[in-house]
């Protein structure tokens, strides 16, 4: 095969502390390289050092880097500016701070054919629907006129892609370009770039902490740890025979099954009674909850599970109160949470993107602050103090007070967020996705924390992903959304051990079976079905039968605490 990229003895250094060392790798025609490692292994650093982007007036550089014969570190700007994009994408882990939040996503998109290939808007705006469909995006019009912070976190990422895919470059660089994306869009977002490889001959550097995911993607594999690469080789070999105790730290990181304690109290704590949040979009409407009825039970951790789209960050934002439902109610100890007083207090949110959720511009001691600035108005000693004990309940050090956000890795992140959630001393915790830009051994860690806080300090937990591994380790109960609804409900073992609903199972074996397992037909989303008055699985469902397609299922009891939405049942 053809080389395309070969990276030579290159070291990176910045004020003295060495970040890569000696990193020696290549890259073939339409191969697919992971590189894996946790977080601070220097992955990120290697895929920006590939683009050019480590100036050499703030970083000490050796070795050396190949494109195509060509020394990245050699070229002016200007010639580097027409690789990025047009010869090298990069798909960067966290989309929407890459995307400019007041252009429309049609603008953004269609940039780099513009720029490089010279297309006209129009038939660039035809390739990039294309794009949308392959990465199932059911309506690319309506998201193409779409603002960046109208989109999910998966939703942007799926844009970036499609746009990075468009110009057909020889090098992709995919930095954790599925971490906030559900197992559903993950088998597309896999698909495409396979296809990248095998039919049009790209070559692809997929930078992951997910060995499970770099084994269903890659050729071959390249673990890094502490800036080195400490393995390589054919994916399979390496991950049935890790020669090295790196490789097998990560590989035991992967989340696996733990033991739960069981007969959680049963007092409820909050009641949602049929709530619906309907959106109105010219003549259409996005139900984006159509019902949904829930009760939360103190010191329980309850787990909603559900692709992208399903509805569960617009629950976890009225329940927080930061949008007013359409209809239905939230109740708090019996009280309708938009009547109670420093509501704040009780209910706190911690948010998917650590990064985003913090003003760039404070330190940490004034955002974990904010809350008892606003509800109690401490003194500047009691307020330190306070902030102190709430950064070392979440493992941090007293120094990190003084930092700003962008000086801290994402893990470190993750627990000032929780940090600034438990200051106030909540009863409930919203958790949105709170790992799913870390990697596994983070996610570990992260786990244990939430964990020990809860028998600590009793709380609540509400935990939204769609990674059910996750939930398998931390949930007493998992309800699971689809489209608006809830489908399934029931203790953590009946959904993953016994799940019943067509789309509960269809989850379950996303996480656990190989992408080839999936029917190209499973993903042809039809959105017919989505505003009808039946199930809003029935077009994808194998078992369908009249009533499905005309009268929507209750959410029945089976058995227990299993209660399931389909008339199979």
């Amino acid at each position: 095969m053809d080389t395309i990229l070969r990276i030579k003895d290159f070291s990176l250094s910045f004020k003295g502390k060495k970040i890569l060392d000696n990193i020696n790798m290549s890259v073939s025609k339409g191969e697919i390289l992971a590189v894996v490692g946790e977080s601070g292994s220097g992955k990120s650093m290697l895929a920006r050092s590939v683009l050019g982007l480590n100036s050499p007036d703030v970083f000490d550089i050796k070795g050396k880097i190949f494109f195509d014969d060509r020394d990245i570190n050699s070229l002016p700007e200007k010639e580097l500016t027409k690789i990025r994009g047009a010869k090298i994408g990069m798909v960067f882990q966290e989309p929407l701070s890459y995307l400019n939040p007041v252009i429309k996503m049609a603008s953004q998109l269609t940039e780099p054919l513009n720029k490089h290939k010279k297309i006209n808007k129009r038939k660039a705006a035809q390739l990039m629907e294309d794009f949308l469909r392959k990465l199932n995006i059911n309506d690319p019009l309506q998201y193409m006129k779409s603002y960046p912070h109208q989109l999910s976190g998966g939703m942007a990422q799926r844009g970036v892609i499609a746009m990075n895919s468009s110009c057909e470059p020889e090098l992709i660089i995919a930095d954790e370009p599925t971490s906030s994306i559900d197992v559903i869009v993950q088998y597309s977002i896999i698909k495409l770039i396979k296809d990248l490889a095998r039919l049009q001959g790209t070559s692809v550097i997929f930078i992951t902490h997910d060995l499970q995911l770099a084994a269903k993607i890659a050729d071959r594999v390249a673990v890094i740890s502490k800036g080195r690469i400490v393995e390589e080789g054919d994916v399979q070999e390496v991950l049935k025979n890790p020669r090295t105790n790196e490789t097998a730290q990560l590989l035991n990181a992967c989340i696996a099954e733990r033991a739960q304690e069981t007969g959680v109290k049963r007092k409820a704590l909050l009641e949602i009674r049929d709530l619906r949040m309907h959106f109105k979009s010219g003549n259409n409407i996005n139900r984006a909850l159509d019902g949904v009825s829930l009760t939360v039970y103190e010191g329980e951790t309850l787990g909603i599970l559900g692709e992208s789209g399903c509805g569960k960050s617009t629950l976890s934002r009225i329940i927080t109160r930061i949008q007013r439902p359409t209809s239905g109610k939230v109740l708090f100890e019996g009280t309708d949470i938009f009547s109670i007083k420093d509501y704040s207090k009780i209910v706190q949110m911690i948010f998917q993107d650590s990064i985003t959720s913090m003003n760039p511009q404070m330190r940490i001691e004034d955002i974990v602050a904010e809350g008892i600035d606003i509800l109690y108005g401490k003194s500047r000693q009691e307020r330190t103090k306070d902030v102190i004990e709430c950064l070392k309940r979440v493992g941090l050090d007293k120094s990190i007070k003084d930092r700003f956000p962008h000086q801290l890795s994402g893990g470190q992140r993750q627990r000032v967020g929780i940090a600034r959630a438990l200051i106030t001393n909540p009863k409930i915790l919203i958790c949105d996705e709170p790992t799913s830009y870390l990697d596994t051994v983070s996610q570990k860690h992260m786990l244990d924390l939430f964990m020990k806080l809860k028998n600590e300090i009793n709380l609540t937990y509400i935990f939204i992903t769609h990674n059910i591994r996750i939930l398998g380790n931390i949930s007493d109960r998992i309800a699971v959304m689809h489209k608006g609804r809830i489908v399934e409900i029931g203790t953590r073992d009946e959904i993953v051990f016994n799940p019943v609903h067509p789309y509960t199972k269809m989850l379950i074996d996303a996480s656990i079976k190989d992408e080839d397992y999936f029917a190209e037909s499973l993903f042809q989303t039809d959105d017919s079905a989505c505003n009808s008055c039946g199930c809003k699985y029935h077009a994808l469902c194998k078992r369908t039968a009249e009533k499905c397609r005309q009268e929507s299922p209750a959410l029945i009891n089976i058995e227990g605490e299993h209660f399931v939405a389909c008339h199979l049942f």
